[in-house]
């Protein structure tokens, strides 16, 4: 019975936050996920930049705005999800373009969430090639 009453719960939130990050990665308004954070927001990633660290979240997506604003997103998809009583765990790879170059970078991304009153993001890994 509590897996049924998760599940319902789960797509009554459209998967946690599918579609806020789906939006901020297509239309490059990684600020708009400001209201999907926790206070703080540790990133931790390899390729196209590194950067690691624990930022305030307004720091943490406009640090992310400044690595990916010179591509563009081909291709998206989600790949995995796990979800527990208090923390969830979304996979999603993703091929960028260079705006310049026209170069492809397949980076995946890792998002982990704990949940408040609401589920918010609070650590960012992004793995790429």
């Amino acid at each position: 019975m509590q897996s049924v009453i998760l599940l319902i719960l789960l797509a009554s939130q459209k998967f946690l936050l599918m579609s806020p990050i789906e939006e901020a990665f297509y239309l490059q308004n990684y600020q708009a996920l400001e209201k999907h954070s926790a206070q703080f927001v540790i990133l931790e990633f390899e390729v196209p930049c590194r950067v690691t660290g624990n930022y305030q979240r307004q720091q943490a997506w406009q640090k992310i705005a400044q690595i990916f604003r010179k591509y563009k997103v081909k291709e998206l998809l989600w790949s995995a999800m796990h979800v527990e009583q208090e923390v969830a765990v979304q996979s999603l790879n993703i091929t960028f373009e260079d705006k310049t170059t026209r170069l492809l970078i397949n980076m995946k991304f890792i998002f982990f969430m704990k949940r408040q009153k609401e589920w918010k993001l609070f650590l960012v890994k992004g793995l790429g090639n």
